[in-house]
């Protein structure tokens, strides 16, 4: 009767100890989850706190087990050893789960918490929307909302950091994160748009239609976008091969959409003088797009816009909108056509403000000088 009294108390010890577990474990799915539907901190009673009450009862299970095996091991017999032996490995197995999760909810705690304003502008008081917002140092950003609201990550460790908030029509606006975490409701100046006037300098200019970048994907080859944050960006160089042209419409070659309606933004930029992408943009409107779930060519027409160009620049597309509540996995579930193709040069933009980079890759094919580009282009007229 004493071992059968022995084995229901430790069975009733385990199971103790498999409940607290299986609590922590809850508490930290649940805590996960928050994450990835973008859980705004200021709803929580504080970070952490949940976690580390049911922690104490964790260790408070952890405890009783000690107090217990002395008991089992009064008693002679291999099979009681075997017994207390199980129940040690139990033990390391939860202290490992106990110190994995004490060493990730400081992590979570941080990760979740986010810089919330608004942006609009001086004049009219009124949010603008799809603002570039960004410490260009950390690669960190978003963009704002139609209505000016964003959500910027929080990190306290960049508070000496620079942000910048930029809009076409507004002067951009440099400011240290610690001054925006004290006052997260920002105005812009709106700066006029000198627009590029169409002209004339002989009979018959401006007539000769052409396409400027990649029109024709080849197949089997995608590219997806690098990032499933607000503000990326992929785009590409455009060569214009008479000058000046006089830009007609943008387009881009879409494969595969199973991430729903998704808005995007064209920018053309300007290149600096080692043919870099500047942070200056020669549109002077916000062009946007909306991705279907249909395969095809989007198109943008930007005959309005006047705009005439004498000079190579970046074409790029920027994710600026999802409907959904969670963002989609943009870098799986919407494809882009694109080709190999001579002195090719492909940019990438991890969020809003960040650098632009060149990706890496890797390719067997044996001509020197065949780069990937992305299906963007651009018709004009010269």
């Amino acid at each position: 009767m004493s071992l059968i009294r022995q084995v229901l108390e430790s069975v009733r010890v385990l199971g103790a100890l498999r409940g607290a577990a299986g609590v922590v474990l809850f508490r930290f799915r649940a805590s996960f989850s928050d994450i990835l539907t973008n859980y705004k901190p200021r709803a929580r009673r504080g970070p952490g706190q949940p976690f580390w009450r049911t922690s104490i009862l964790l260790a408070g299970a952890i405890a009783y087990v000690p107090a217990a095996a002395p008991i089992l091991s009064n008693r002679g017999g291999g099979s009681h050893r075997i017994f207390q032996r199980s129940i040690c490995r139990m033990l390391r197995q939860s202290l490992l789960l106990f110190c994995l999760l004490a060493m990730l909810a400081p992590a979570h705690a941080q990760s979740t918490v986010r810089v919330v304003g608004t942006v609009s502008s001086r004049s009219t008081g009124q949010g603008i929307p799809f603002v570039n917002i960004g410490l260009p140092r950390r690669g960190l950003g978003t963009v704002s909302d139609e209505q000016g609201r964003y959500h910027l990550p929080y990190n306290a460790a960049y508070a000496a950091d620079t942000v910048r908030i930029s809009s076409v029509g507004f002067k951009p606006l440099l400011l240290p994160f610690a001054a925006l975490l004290a006052e997260p409701v920002i105005s812009l100046v709106p700066e006029p748009v000198v627009l590029n006037e169409v002209s004339v300098t002989a009979a018959g200019a401006y007539q000769h239609p052409n396409t400027a970048g990649l029109a024709k994907a080849t197949p089997r080859m995608n590219f997806h976008m690098g990032a499933n944050e607000l503000g990326t960006e992929l785009g590409c160089l455009v060569h214009l091969q008479h000058r000046p042209a006089l830009l007609q419409s943008l387009h881009l070659v879409v494969l595969k959409n199973e991430a729903g309606p998704l808005t995007f933004r064209l920018n053309i930029y300007r290149l600096d003088a080692q043919g870099l992408p500047t942070t200056e943009k020669l549109l002077a409107r916000d062009v946007l797009i909306t991705a279907t779930p249909e395969a095809g060519v989007l198109s943008a027409d930007i005959t309005a816009d006047h705009l005439v160009l004498n000079e190579d620049f970046l074409l790029a597309l920027e994710w600026v909108k999802n409907p959904m509540p969670a963002g989609p996995d943009l870098t799986q579930r919407i494809s882009f056509g694109g080709a190999m193709k001579y002195g090719a040069q492909l940019y990438f933009r991890r969020t809003s403000q960040a650098p632009w980079t060149k990706p890496s890759f890797t390719s067997n094919m044996p001509a020197l000088g065949m780069r990937p580009v992305v299906a963007l282009y651009a018709t004009v007229k010269d």
